[in-house]
């Protein structure tokens, strides 16, 4: 079985699924927070759309295929998509920790433009645009940076 996205299933509701599908064991509220949804909207999701029972079809097939995860790129995908959550939640955790009175005028700007270019590039993304502009390393290595110097 392969995850798609089910006849009016919007891309919110499959993203939330395949990130249950992902991050086994993960609770509805978990999922919600992931996305910014709310946990009424999951939970309803999670019953329209069946997804503990496409979560087992899924799962079934996932195990025949472990063995060559190289053949099965949605896998891959999957695989990829959890660690890159995980690593987004750790930075998170780090920026939330951080005392915004405490930060110089430059460094401000720097986060400024480092989240509003972030923004600008999920819009794009969102929306289904091609950018000539990728997103600038340079603001997101300031930030880095300034994290590593703590």
């Amino acid at each position: 079985m392969q995850l798609c996205r089910l006849e009016n299933e919007t891309d919110k509701a499959f993203l939330a699924f395949c990130i249950f599908c992902a991050m086994q064991p993960i609770s509805v509220h978990d999922v919600a927070k992931l996305i910014g949804a709310r946990v009424y909207d999951i939970n309803r999701w999670s019953s329209v759309f069946e997804w503990n029972l496409r979560f087992q079809k899924y799962s079934k097939d996932f195990g025949k295929s472990l063995s060559l995860p190289q053949k099965n790129p949605e896998i891959m995908h999957l695989r990829h998509l959890k660690d890159a959550l995980d690593v987004q939640a750790k930075a998170l955790e780090k920026l939330q920790s951080i005392d915004p009175q405490k930060l110089s005028n430059s460094e401000a700007i720097r986060f400024l433009t480092a989240g509003t270019n972030l923004e600008r590039l999920s819009m794009r993304e969102l929306l289904g645009q091609k950018t000539d502009e990728p997103l600038s390393h340079k603001d997101l290595e300031a930030v880095e940076s300034f994290l590593e110097e703590e």
